[in-house]
């Protein structure tokens, strides 16, 4: 017998706490089980979110398909992700430049970038995103959505000033927002959050491998003229991810979730 939807009251009258508790949740859950700065930690991490998710596909089942299937087909995704893939080269490239071509890969970097990916995604849009999109009533809810999320995902990363540089800090939440547009949109527009993780676990790892500015991720280096340059980068980032939701596309983007939702063919 098929099982009927639950009520998500929390969701259909306040769409947007809805989005911010989903946010919450997935923070409170992982830091339960984080703690340690080491490779099995952030493995443990990475699992324990991977763990979340499945428990979200179903607790939205049988209404949600899930996150991780696309609604495109691969070539489209591979063209969506082309952007970003030309914005990793070009900032390695650089960085690499740089810095003498400094190149310092541990396991721990790549556990690192992998919990950046999953964790990260799964915090800031893997949940917030599909809630929106079913709940929001607004025609402007795709920018809403996108604008929301980029900003908290931005304001999160000043939680580093304790730690790093205090105005290098700012600029890395700045331009983590920036980044944030292009995560969100690939996600809308692919229906599935695998790309997103890819991409961002992909280029944490090359700011962690080939920039010894960083420490943990963390920017501590001094304010430097040079800095203008991954922004201009991440900046590019924004803008390409803007475009890729731009007003036009938004009837597809809005197919891709009424499908995901199976609600094609309502009202």
């Amino acid at each position: 017998m098929k099982r009927s939807e639950r009520n998500h009251i929390i969701c259909e009258k306040a769409p947007v706490i809805a989005m911010i508790l989903s946010m919450l949740m997935i923070t409170f859950i992982i830091s339960m089980f984080s703690g340690k700065d080491s490779p099995t930690g952030y493995l443990i991490e990475c699992g324990v979110a991977l763990l979340v998710i499945v428990a979200f596909r179903w607790w939205f089942s049988p209404g949600f398909k899930g996150c991780m299937r696309t609604e495109v087909s691969p070539g489209e995704v591979l063209v969506l992700c082309l952007p970003y893939v030309l914005r990793i080269i070009a900032d390695t490239v650089y960085t690499g430049v740089e810095n003498d071509w400094y190149f310092e890969p541990t396991v721990k970097y790549l556990c690192m970038a992998l919990s950046a990916g999953i964790v990260e995604e799964s915090m800031f849009r893997v949940f917030s995103i599909p809630i929106g999109m079913r709940y929001l009533k607004s025609r402007h809810k795709i920018m809403i959505i996108v604008s929301f999320i980029s900003l908290v995902f931005g304001l999160m990363h000043l939680a580093n000033l304790s730690e790093g540089n205090p105005s290098m800090v700012v600029v890395q939440a700045f331009v983590t927002m920036l980044e944030s547009i292009f995560f969100c949109a690939i996600y809308l527009r692919s229906g599935s959050i695998i790309p997103s993780m890819v991409l961002h676990g992909v280029y944490d790892w090359t700011c962690f491998v080939f920039d010894p500015t960083l420490e943990n991720g963390i920017l501590v280096a001094e304010m430097d003229i040079r800095i203008i340059w991954p922004i201009l980068f991440s900046l590019a980032a924004g803008i390409v991810g803007s475009y890729m939701i731009r007003p036009v596309m938004h009837e597809k983007i809005e197919r891709i979730w009424q499908d995901k939702w199976g609600l094609t063919g309502e009202s």
